[in-house]
């Protein structure tokens, strides 16, 4: 008999009772097998299943497998005699004991089948017991009926026999709870629980969606009707070779007394016992579990973007890997996701009269391209963008219009615990001529990367800065427009706006846009990888929602450029974000007196409604002109105004040409 201890239950296939279904059953790749001789087989039909599935025992069909009988239950005890005068046998492991209600029901069964191996001259528990529990009692006495007895190995829950039980419908709410009471109750007495079939054979996705589910209910496995669910059960209910190279470093840091494992992308987790036990059971059925393996097979490669060491030191210039034509489509994608009255962004009359050949792209768009454009060959694994400095829109971008984009490493500096490396870069997009058109700086934080030594100087000079062509003529053509400046600046006494609008982040929308626009971190649309909650908007994003919210309330915008920005907190699907505004400064313009330029602090907020901030004085020390870091804003919200604690998603100073 093979030992029953430790080993897998992720596929449990019940074998089809014909000279065809025990034909080449090794090659299934099963963990276990089940012999049906119950509700699988017509009354009519049990005495000549029985004993055909006796022959084959005898013939030594299941030598070397391990082996299951799911027998008759004790209420048909005459069919449940015959079953133990003709199947048990030395190939046979153990048995599935049906239609339980009470622990008496166990104490019954290992009477007759302690019976069965007296007769056949067998050692004493040579065989294991399965309970199936399929019935309410049986859910309601789990515990009691799983702790019952030594020879129980598993847990089956069985979800056919509890939908006419229970007189419920046949979906997963219905039986989640019996489910959950199944995986406690093996959990609990140490043994493995593994789930009901799932009968829809032309539905894998059904199956895969089934087989994660009750996995993540803490399921090992899965009874099978068919062959071909077997590689699939194996695949999801197996350790990845990632997970089972994350349990090993876990393990391994752990017996080093580190307790805080730093994940990229994933913080910093603490390390406690019960992620030791998670992390050992993992690495043992890694261990246990047998792999499928091809007679030919090949390894993969997956190629990696972002920063190489050779290209990774101070004064690197970087070409990016592509040209992107901004066309009306996209300009259109924007706009229905960035709420703007921009005239510049929305009238081509308007800046026909600027002497501008067609309207323009946002500013926030070109802020994002600055961005995006350079994330497969700088950023793609960063571990955090810290923040955005000096953006500017020199030159007109119009709707057909051919960009590209190099980035310049401006420093290199260790951070102070000397774990990571934090970068000043600049990025730089240009047209199809050439010509500087938005410029920005970032700032960001990477693993530790070795520096390249550069002694020589660069090959490559950057291209003269484009001067500040757009700024300028919209200042000195504003009066040609002045029939159009009919903004409403706010007449409010309080310096402090708390915008009415607010965005509401759609997954599709983002997906849309993070496509066309290449923001190919993983995070933001992986959703095999990581759950809802690791999954995030990415940061261009929630900026520019949060500065697309004023529109209304800051008058009529002509030009702006930021003078910094960051992200505070993680804004997830379906977060919604609101704003709220604070005037730095106003100055004239000394070349147009009819315009004005104003310095403006605005911050992101999420899942508040705005209304609440207008019952309630706000600290001055969130709306400083300085660029405040996340733990400071949250010393902040913690100490004077928790209603904004875990909530500032992100804060952006602008200047503003706008109207008076």
């Amino acid at each position: 008999m093979t030992s029953p201890n430790h080993l897998p239950f992720r596929s449990v296939l019940f074998l089809k009772n014909t000279e065809s279904g025990f034909e080449d059953i090794k090659s299934y790749g099963a963990d276990w097998h089940i012999v049906d001789i119950e509700d699988g087989v017509p009354p009519v039909k049990k005495n000549k299943v029985r004993k055909f599935i006796s022959g084959k025992l005898q013939g030594g069909s299941f030598e070397g497998l391990r082996t299951l009988v799911r027998i008759n239950g004790l209420e048909d005890r005459e069919e449940l005699i015959k079953d133990l005068k003709l199947l048990p046998h030395q190939s046979v492991d153990g048995f599935i004991l049906p239609k339980l209600h009470s622990v008496e029901d166990i104490k019954i069964f290992e009477r007759l089948i302690a019976d069965a191996e007296v007769e056949l001259g067998l050692k004493e528990e040579y065989f294991s017991l399965v309970p199936l529990l399929e019935t309410p009692s049986a859910i309601l006495n789990a515990f009691d009926i799983v702790n019952a007895s030594p020879r129980n190995i598993a847990v089956m829950f069985g979800h056919a026999d509890m939908v006419s039980g229970m007189h419920c419908d046949n979906t997963w709410e219905s039986l989640t709870v019996a489910r959950q009471v199944t995986v406690m109750a093996a959990r609990s007495c140490g043994i493995e629980p593994f789930d009901t079939p799932y009968t829809v054979l032309d539905r894998p996705n059904g199956f895969i969606d089934e087989c994660k589910k009750v996995k993540a209910l803490g399921f090992a496995g899965k009874a099978l009707i068919h062959p071909s669910q077997v590689p699939l059960a194996n695949i999801i209910f197996t350790p990845t070779p990632g997970e089972a190279a994350d349990a090993e470093e876990l393990l391994e840091q752990y017996g080093r007394s580190e307790y805080i494992l730093r994940k990229p992308n994933k913080g910093k987790l603490f390390i406690g016992a019960p992620h030791v036990r998670n992390a050992e059971r993992i690495v043992k059925l890694s261990e246990t579990a047998q792999p499928l393996e091809a007679k030919e097979s090949v390894m993969g490669e997956m190629p990696r973007g972002g920063i190489k060491p050779e290209i990774f030191y101070e004064d690197s210039l970087v070409d990016g890997d592509f040209e992107l034509s901004v066309t009306d489509a996209w300009l259109t994608l924007w706009e229905s996701a960035f709420f703007t009255t921009n005239i510049t962004y929305t009238s081509k009359d308007v800046c026909h009269k600027l002497g501008l050949k067609d309207r323009l792209a946002p500013s926030m768009l070109l802020f994002t391209l600055s961005i995006s454009m350079s994330v497969s060959k700088f950023s793609e694994h960063a571990l955090f963008h810290l923040a955005l400095k000096n953006a500017k829109y020199l030159a007109p971008v119009y709707p057909g219009d051919t960009l590209r984009n190099h980035f310049t490493i401006n420093t290199i500096r260790p951070t102070s615990d000397g774990e990571n490396l934090v970068t000043e870069s600049t990025h730089t997009l240009l047209n199809q001529w050439g010509d500087v058109v938005y410029t920005s700086d970032k700032t960001t934080l990477f693993p530790n990367i070795e520096p390249t030594d550069r002694n020589s100087p660069i090959e490559k000079q950057l291209r003269p800065t484009q001067p500040e062509i757009l700024r300028q003529r919209v200042i000195t053509r504003a009066d040609d427009i002045r029939d159009h400046l009919n903004g409403n600046v706010s007449t409010l006494d309080s310096p402090l706006i708390i915008h009415s609008h607010v965005k509401a982040f759609d997954e599709s929308e983002i997906h849309a846009l993070s496509t066309l626009l290449r923001l190919t971190n993983p995070h933001h649309y992986n959703n095999i990888v990581f759950d809802r909650t690791d999954r995030f908007i990415p940061g261009p994003f929630v900026i520019a929602a949060s500065v697309a919210l004023p529109v209304n309330d800051l008058g009529r915008v002509l030009y702006e450029e930021i003078v910094h920005s960051s992200n505070i907190n993680i804004v997830n699907f379906g977060d919604t974000i609101g704003a709220i505004s604070y005037i730095l400064a106003r100055s004239p313009i000394t070349d147009s007196p009819n315009l004005e330029e104003v310095t403006v602090k605005t911050i992101g907020i999420k899942n508040l409604d705005m209304n609440e901030l207008t019952r309630t004085p706000l600290p001055k020390s969130l709306f400083t002109p300085d660029l405040i870091n996340p733990s400071e804003y949250e010393a902040i919200c913690r100490e004077s105004f928790p209603l904004l604690q875990n909530r500032i998603a992100c804060q952006t100073v602008r200047k503003l040409i706008r109207t008076k």
